[in-house]
């Protein structure tokens, strides 16, 4: 019931804020419209937190399916992904209140977790689509960090909690690529907590799946290493340096130089 209230108050919210702006262009029009959808918003974000608070309240016993549901219900909607407020504030409390309780992670399926990785490469990469190049200001820069801490932080909880079946989807090489792409346009940023996140799960991935795709694995390490040595001689942040040298530790690993097994411990030990 708390499920069905809070979506039916978020879509109220929203489809008055059109309206409202639509109806009318005058100043005190769209200043009232905006109002009265920022208090429903704001009512809507009360409901989940309540929502959450009580789902929390009744201990390992809970079936935490609903709460799940409810969220992943609003998030993975193609109906929302215009709503970046609506998509930022829900995304926070999710991924901050929600993956960070390790009853909830167990719940979540295989599917979902891959939808929810689609979901905000997606956003990521939105935020370049919907700024030119003259709009790339910090809002635009704020807006790639949150995606990408977000992403990593499913990504993170996803290699943890599910072994993603390599005949059910493509997503393995899909984001070995999407990371590829992203590092490589990074060349020349300075904006390092993006480019430190995108690290961090490259490194997390393949690590992963570095039984499965050795040799694509390989294939990415060849071509990102001129950007990877590019982004180093940049001086950037200690925590980007940590994440280049672990990946470079594993590139070593796999081409071990007697072709035996890309874990032999004396090879590590010597790295």
């Amino acid at each position: 019931e708390i499920r069905a209230h809070t979506i039916k108050e978020l879509v109220t919210a929203k489809s008055k804020s059109t309206s409202g702006l639509n109806a009318t262009q005058s100043t005190t029009a769209i200043a009232r419209a905006a109002s009265s959808s920022d208090i429903k918003f704001i009512e809507a974000m009360k409901l989940f937190k309540a929502f959450l608070v009580y789902a929390n309240g009744r201990g390992p016993q809970l079936n935490s399916r609903d709460l799940i549901d409810c969220f992943l219900g609003i998030l993975t909607s193609d109906s929302w992904l215009s709503c970046d407020i609506v998509l930022k504030e829900l995304s926070r409390i999710f991924i901050n209140d929600v993956l960070s309780m390790h009853k909830y992670c167990c719940d979540v399926k295989e599917q979902e977790w891959i939808d929810l990785c689609e979901l905000y490469m997606s956003l990521y990469k939105s935020v370049d689509n919907n700024s030119s190049s003259s709009l790339k200001t910090s809002s635009f820069e704020l807006d790639r960090s949150l995606y990408s801490t977000y992403l990593r932080t499913i990504v993170e909880k996803c290699v943890i909690y599910s072994d993603i079946e390599l005949s059910t989807t493509n997503i393995r090489e899909d984001f070995i690529e999407f990371l590829q792409l992203e590092i490589e346009r990074m060349r020349h940023s300075t904006h390092f907590s993006v480019l430190e996140n995108l690290l961090s799960m490259l490194n997390v991935w393949c690590h992963k799946f570095v039984y499965d795709l050795p040799l694509l694995i390989l294939k990415v390490g060849e071509t990102l290493f001129p950007t990877i040595l590019a982004i180093w001689r940049k001086k950037c942040n200690e925590n980007s340096k940590n994440e280049i040298i672990k990946f470079c530790r594993l590139q070593m690993t796999l081409h071990h130089p007697y072709q035996a097994d890309i874990f032999d411990d004396d090879y590590k030990l010597n790295l």
